[in-house]
């Protein structure tokens, strides 16, 4: 009898406490009449007492409530499960919540003066709130900040960089971060562990290119007739090139020849939470004095000069900062080094292996080049050859060697053109009136006392034979050739994949080999190439050849900008000031947007990517193109 009644106890007691559970679940919050806030069940009964500021939805058996200003965590009873004394309380990652304590909150609920730390689901600190800040963890770490300094820490909440540094950036694509300690920089890795130590003035990373990386152009700029041509033809075209202001002939190959990966340098300007890009070269700069660089070595001046150096990302000091003006980027284990001598560059390199310079002495050069291969050109004005890492010249003298598009380099010698290895052996001695740089193992070539073109290969011989007007290298196996004022496409065996009867065909061929621009009376059309049928017509002024995606930057009569696509349907359309201007945009289409601009997107690119609407006053009066759209 006794088992009987404790068992039939036991049971009510379970049939209650299952009953009571489910109900608890199901408490909703509630406010009275002098606007205190509670939970009731779902009849509508008071369950926990109205005590509070604020209160949440119950979620895991447990709620965020406020009380007198502070907040916290009660369970189904209304018992705090995490105690009602923290200013803030962010929402949960995992098991952890970011807290404030102390501080001020004003009327309209922002927290000032507080300390933050980290709490688990038991109320315990596994970070203590002794912070004035802590980031988000968005990158896998967060910086903190502590009496106005800066450092980082990880998910575990240990401190990865010490909260010791007046400014701070943000961990880069590389897992780096520069640090600022007064007026001096450095770099952290991911771990903590120091990359760059943190005693220069000035830090930043490779970026752009520097104008003296194109051999040609800087001998074309030599020539004043051609500098005044240009100058006063940017006047009324502003993205006009210096190809454009020469001859034929010079303009095909300032067009076809390649320049040297030679990219100048920016040092941050130590703002918060900016990164190091080192998206595209994985390399850090450092300085003592930290000028902005200009684009051309040129234009320094005394005081601009950087006496950069270089670190690797992983902290191997490849060049010491305070010897050479400029740096150049490492290459075939040697960096470019220039000094700068009454506004004329001064050449050497900087072996890395053995910290020597590999000259015996520095070269005044027009242009520069990297090591590549364990050999690298040195551009003395007029008189152009191959040195190796030893600093022997293995090459003769040439009036020009141009960078090369495959292995070999084409020269110039005595106004004759022939090709080189990079050894500097002669593959095919300067006796052609003409060459482009090799493309798809062919050169484009006029021979001595001839005019008509045709191509070479790397021994001289020809495999099509010189009987075009004009024509460009190959590319994506195909050619554009001119004959009797007609243009068209061929391949690599001679055969007309285009018809040669068109009046022109945009430079760029789309490297699927489906369609291209030709033009016919003025007009533009896109043809299909494999049945030589037009797809489309239109009324651009000008085209760009299709893009890998098919897309290409036109320009219409009134001179602006815009993208279609091989259908012929408007990406872009034209509204666009500068050609710069129609790729951002196209870029930003195929990368983030995903689908074609409006007109109403043009003009709002136009108004919010220039400072001409942010230039009127309030009495004035604006100008459609500036509507705020």
């Amino acid at each position: 009898m006794k088992n009987i009644f404790h068992s039939a106890l036991l049971a009510m007691a379970v049939l209650v406490s299952v009953n009571f559970s489910v109900n608890a679940q199901d408490l909703i919050p509630d406010q009275n009449a002098k606007g205190k806030w509670g939970y009731v069940n779902s009849d509508g009964l008071k369950v926990i007492n109205y005590n509070y500021t604020h209160a949440s939805a119950f979620k895991d058996g447990r709620a965020l409530v406020q009380k007198g200003g502070k907040w916290g965590y009660i369970d189904e009873h209304g018992k705090e499960v995490i105690k009602i004394k923290f200013t803030e309380m962010a929402t949960w990652a995992g098991e952890y919540c970011k807290v404030g304590v102390g501080g001020k909150v004003d009327g309209d609920g922002v927290v000032t003066g507080a300390k933050y730390g980290y709490i688990n689901k038991a109320g315990e600190y596994v970070l203590k709130p002794e912070y004035d800040e802590i980031g988000s963890f968005e990158t896998g770490l967060a910086y903190v900040k502590k009496n106005k300094k800066y450092g980082y820490i990880d998910p575990n909440f240990n401190l990865v960089i010490p909260c010791k540094y007046s400014a701070i950036g943000s961990y880069n694509s590389a897992g780096l971060c520069w640090v600022k300690d007064g007026s001096k920089y450095g770099v952290y890795n991911a771990e903590g562990g120091i990359i760059v130590p943190v005693k220069y003035k000035a830090i930043g990373t490779f970026y752009g290119e520097y104008f003296e990386s194109n051999p040609l152009a800087c001998k074309v700029v030599s020539n004043s007739e051609y500098v005044q041509k240009y100058i006063k033809l940017l006047e009324t075209n502003p993205d006009a090139t210096l190809a454009d202001v020469v001859p034929p002939k010079l303009a095909i190959l300032m067009r076809e020849t390649p320049h040297y990966e030679l990219p100048s340098h920016y040092f941050i300007e130590g703002k918060n939470f900016t990164e190091l890009d080192m998206s595209t070269y994985n390399y850090i700069l450092v300085s003592n004095y930290g000028k902005i660089q200009p684009g051309t070595f040129n234009e320094y001046v005394d005081d601009e000069k950087d006496m950069a150096g270089i670190y690797s990302s992983t902290g191997e000091e490849l060049l010491p900062a305070g010897k050479y003006d400029v740096a150049m980027l490492p290459s075939d284990g040697a960096i470019g080094v220039v000094n700068l001598k009454n506004d004329k560059m001064q050449l050497n390199y900087y072996d890395i292996a053995s910290k020597k310079l590999l000259l015996n002495g520095n070269v005044e050069v027009e242009a520069v080049a990297p090591f590549i291969n364990g050999y690298a050109v040195i551009y003395k004005p007029g008189l152009n050859f191959i040195v190796d890492k030893n600093g022997d010249t293995v090459s003769k003298f040439y009036k020009y060697i141009l960078p090369p598009k495959e292995g070999a380099y084409l020269v110039n010698e005595n106004d004759k053109f022939g090709i080189i290895d990079h050894r500097g052996n002669e593959l095919v001695k300067p006796t052609f009136a003409f060459l482009t740089p090799e493309s798809e193992g062919l050169f484009c070539a006029i021979k001595e006392g001839e005019s008509k073109f045709g191509y070479i290969d790397r021994q001289g011989n020809y495999v099509i034979r010189p009987k075009y007007d004009m024509a460009t290298s190959f590319t994506n196996g195909y050619a554009r050739v001119c004959l009797n004022d007609n243009w068209g496409i061929i391949n690599k065996e001679d055969k007309a994949i285009v018809n040669i009867k068109w009046d022109g065909i945009a430079v760029n061929i789309n490297p699927n080999k489906e369609y291209v621009w030709v033009k016919k009376d003025n007009q533009w059309n896109c043809l299909k190439i494999a049945d030589n049928t037009l797809s489309f017509t239109t009324n651009f002024a000008d085209v760009e050849g299709f893009d890998t995606n098919g897309y290409s930057i036109v320009q219409d009569k009134k001179g602006l900008y815009g993208c279609v696509n091989t259908a012929g349907e408007i990406i872009i359309p034209t509204g666009l000031e500068t050609y710069g201007d129609a790729t951002a945009c196209r870029d930003f289409i195929v990368d983030t947007y995903k689908k074609p601009f409006t007109m109403t997107d043009v003009y709002r690119y136009n108004i919010y990517s220039k400072d001409l609407r942010n230039s009127y006053k309030l009495t004035d009066s604006l100008d459609s193109s500036v509507w705020d759209y």
